[in-house]
């Protein structure tokens, strides 16, 4: 996955600030000024050619081992998703402390690099530092996504020696460990005896439960938040996913109650609740969500319309999904190969196997769902003869890849 890099915000007040860095560069007679104007522009998110224009002239001006330049230098290398760029600059800081070693972490963790976050906890350890609030919490984030028990019950003992077991974001990271790697008691244990409680406590709880297939578990977790008056939110929603296939009918009104009384409907939470209509063969309670959104000028995203593009196929809605064709061609939605193919799945299904080829062959990448859709489709409309061309051009391009 590509992590997210964050558009330049205040795009013209950047421009400025670069603009007057040169200046300074070219005349560096002040350099606390120099520092300040180099660390304000930092902050605003620049993208990866202003970044590394920002960090030459870091260079130029010899502030290349200032710490707190530094930091914000990792910051925004880790935020365009360069955590290697990070990594260098994280090398040339000579004095290092435990924030040092913070954002170094968080920038693989965020890059999903999360062994080599490990390596750096690591790192800390030998060099003699102590871990902090900021620490714990993205190293257990970094376990429980690489599914390392063994490395977090020795996080879980040092979070005890250091006493930081009561803080929030420590239990929160712990829950999702456990959870994550199917230690549902000791997760539960762990949420019980939680002084403070926020709405990821019990999402990371149901999570666990989800992950593991105990839906009613993981139910009974959302009834205990409506009990205590804890407002769940899309997460709440999200957190359920892993077990909501197939399940009873009365199961998929709670979540969708859930939804309706969500204070806020964010984007995630639309989507999810048309993902649970489709995993429990509702097509057209999720074409009318589709459409609800639609009306209402909700912005849809690719996995929305990935998500919705099958219903299509099932309710053989064919201008409806020619609409949505038409939404994802405005929005430049592609290339997304879940998307594409979705589209690819729906043109066959209503019988359209021209435009079905065409989204095939516009496609930059493929991989065997795209082509065994379209090959299917030619093998249960009588053309056989197009199935096998198309089935020995699969063969060639996949040992070609492979090769």
């Amino acid at each position: 996955m590509k992590p997210f890099s964050p558009p330049s915000r205040h795009f013209p007040e950047l421009q400025a600030l670069v603009s007057s860095i040169t200046r300074t560069v070219a005349n560096p007679q002040n350099p606390v000024l120099a520092e300040q104007l180099l660390g304000k522009a930092l902050d605003q998110h620049p993208d990866i050619k202003t970044l590394k224009n920002v960090h030459s002239k870091i260079y130029y001006l010899s502030f290349h081992e200032n710490t707190s330049l530094g930091i914000k230098l990792m910051r925004a290398y880790a935020a365009c998703g360069k955590p290697g760029l990070a990594r260098k600059v994280f090398d040339e800081i000579p004095e290092r402390n435990v924030v040092v070693y913070n954002v170094m972490i968080r920038s693989y963790v965020n890059n999903h690099l999360y062994n080599n976050a490990l390596c750096v906890f690591k790192d800390v350890v030998s060099g003699g530092f102590t871990g902090d609030n900021y620490t714990y919490p993205c190293v257990l984030k970094a376990c429980s996504c690489s599914n390392n028990l063994r490395f977090g019950l020795q996080l879980h003992g040092a979070v005890l020696k250091v006493r930081l077991d009561s803080n929030l974001f420590v239990g929160n990271g712990l829950i999702a460990l456990y959870g994550k790697c199917g230690c549902l008691l000791e997760a539960r244990r762990i949420l019980d005896e939680m002084s403070s409680k926020d709405v990821v406590s019990w999402n990371s709880m149901v999570a666990g439960y989800a992950q593991n297939l105990r839906f009613d578990d993981a139910l009974e977790i959302c009834r205990e938040m409506e009990a205590l008056q804890q407002k769940s939110d899309a997460g709440t929603m999200a957190s359920l996913m892993p077990a909501i296939t197939n399940t009873s009918y009365d199961n998929v009104l709670y979540v969708r109650e859930m939804f309706l009384n969500l204070e806020k409907k964010s984007l995630v939470s639309w989507n999810v609740m048309i993902s649970v209509y489709m995993k429990n063969s509702m097509p057209s309670e999720a074409v009318d969500l589709y459409l609800q959104m639609e009306n209402g000028g909700v912005e849809r995203d690719a996995i929305t319309c990935a998500s919705v593009l099958p219903a299509c196929g099932d309710l053989s809605a064919l201008l409806l999904g020619k609409r949505i064709h038409e939404y994802v061609e405005r929005k430049k939605l592609c290339p997304n190969l879940l998307l594409e193919n979705a589209l690819i799945d729906m043109y066959a299904r209503c019988g359209c196997l021209d435009d079905a080829r065409k989204v095939f062959d516009k496609m930059k990448f493929r991989d065997v769902a795209s082509w065994t859709s379209l090959i299917s489709a030619y093998g249960t409309t009588g053309q056989g003869c197009n199935a096998v061309e198309l089935f020995t051009e699969m063969q060639k391009e996949l040992l070609f890849e492979a090769g």
